[in-house]
Parts: structure tokens; C-alpha cells; sequence
């Protein structure tokens, strides 16, 4: 084994995006690629251990930078007002996440016809969204995506992704009836989609850095819903591209 990584720019209209591939270069062949679109706060550290793991696992991945030229955002009014452009104008937003897509599949090793993606917070809301659009992904995971930016029209004659939705149970930003609403306009449409539910977590389970200062209080980091929301990813990446 042998992971590499390396900076990937790309761009749409005016944004330059500055992404991070990562592979193993000791594998020959193609490989399915794997979106890996980050958290609210931009493209950091967790969002590229996640592409280093899927990397591990036989995968070519690409760390999303969904707001450009790799932007963090420290403070919570920045966040809400950078979010909120951007589901504002579906537009830059789906059209980030198509050139990134692009910019993957165009790289040696990869191969176009298996792609997928995964997402955490505003990320899975970005890549229910784009698979919910039509995306040409095979599958997308959310893990404790909000589900108000997510439209709410579901049919398999457009989304060609299976769908892996793992959520807190006391996420309040995931509330039950969005959940519920979620299954009424899938059930019925043909879309193939699992939700897992853990229970006693919060919003950003998958997040060390939830516990620390200056994050809200309905996040916290849950080391077991981590652990099994990562292992139910793994298996549904190789469910999907078996």
C-alpha cells in the first residue's frame, strides 16, 4: 500500500476549488471514485481522513472543496450566511459538486462509471441533493446531513443512487418528522434508501472537534455512532460497486 495525495484544482464559473485526490498508487486497474464533500466549516482535517480511509479501502477519492480556494469558516453567522447563499443558487451549488465530479472521473486510475458519494453535515446535504437531482453516482451516504436544505421530490426516473442516511436521534437539526417526511416522498418512487438511526446522539457525531469551544450545543462527538456509521459506509460502498 502506498497513499497518495495530492492538491486537485478544478473549477466552476468564477470559483477555483481547491481539492486533495488521495489513492493507493500501489493498486493497478481502475477503481471507483468516491466524493468526500466536508462540513460546514469547509475542506479540513476530518474530511481528508476520510478520503485517506477510503483511499485504504481500494478507492480513489477526492476531498471536496465546496466553498473554494479551501475557506474555512470559523464563525457560526459566516456559516449560516455562506450555507444559505449557496442553497440559494442551486445553480453554483449542484454545479460545484458536477465539477467536482468531473475532476475525479478525469483522473488516471478511475473509473467513471462507479462513482460515489459521501457527505457530512452540510456535505450530506449536498450529495442527497445532487444524487436526488440525478447525479451519475451509483450511491451517496449522508451522515447527520440536514434534511431542510434537500428537496423534497424523489423518483427513481431521476435518481439513480441508493441512498444511506445515518442520523442522531436527538439531532435537532435532523428532526423526526423531516425523517418521516423524507420516507413518505421516497416510499412509492422506486429509490432505494436505509436509514439508520442512533440513539442518544447528537448532531456532528462523527466529529471529535464537536465537544470543543465555540460549537453549538445540540452537537457532541459519539465515538460509537462514529464507529458504526463508518463501518455501515464501508459495506454499503461495497454493496453498491459489488
Amino acid at each position: 500500500m502506498n497513499i497518495s495525495s495530492n492538491p486537485l484544482t478544478y473549477r466552476h464559473g468564477e470559483t477555483v476549488m481547491k481539492g486533495e485526490f488521495v489513492f493507493d498508487s500501489a493498486r493497478s486497474g481502475p477503481r471507483p471514485g468516491v466524493l468526500v464533500v466536508h462540513e460546514a466549516f469547509g475542506l479540513g482535517d476530518r474530511a481528508m481522513a476520510s478520503a485517506r480511509r477510503l483511499a485504504e479501502a481500494g478507492y480513489a477519492a477526492l476531498a471536496v472543496d465546496l466553498w473554494g480556494n479551501r475557506t474555512q469558516l470559523t464563525e457560526m453567522e459566516n456559516v449560516m450566511q455562506t450555507i444559505g447563499g449557496l442553497v440559494a443558487d442551486p445553480a453554483a451549488w449542484m454545479g460545484r459538486l458536477d465539477a467536482a465530479l468531473a475532476a475525479l472521473n478525469g483522473q488516471q486510475g478511475v473509473d467513471p462509471s462507479r462513482s460515489a458519494a459521501i457527505g457530512y453535515c452540510f456535505g450530506g446535504a449536498s450529495v442527497l441533493e445532487f444524487a436526488r437531482r440525478g447525479a451519475a453516482l451509483k450511491g451517496v451516504v449522508s451522515l447527520h446531513g440536514a434534511l431542510g436544505p434537500v428537496g423534497d421530490a424523489w423518483s427513481a426516473d431521476t435518481v439513480a443512487a441508493r441512498i444511506l442516511m445515518c442520523v442522531g436521534a436527538d439531532d435537532p437539526l435532523i428532526p423526526r418528522d423531516a425523517i418521516t417526511g423524507f420516507q413518505q416522498a421516497a416510499d412509492g418512487s422506486g429509490v432505494d434508501y436505509e436509514i439508520d438511526i442512533y440513539g442518544g446522539t447528537l448532531h456532528s457525531f462523527t466529529n471529535p472537534a464537536a465537544d470543543g469551544p465555540g460549537m453549538p450545543d445540540f452537537a457532541a462527538y459519539n465515538a460509537r455512532a462514529d464507529r458504526r456509521s463508518w463501518t455501515r459506509t464501508v459495506d454499503f460502498l461495497a454493496e453498491i460497486f459489488a
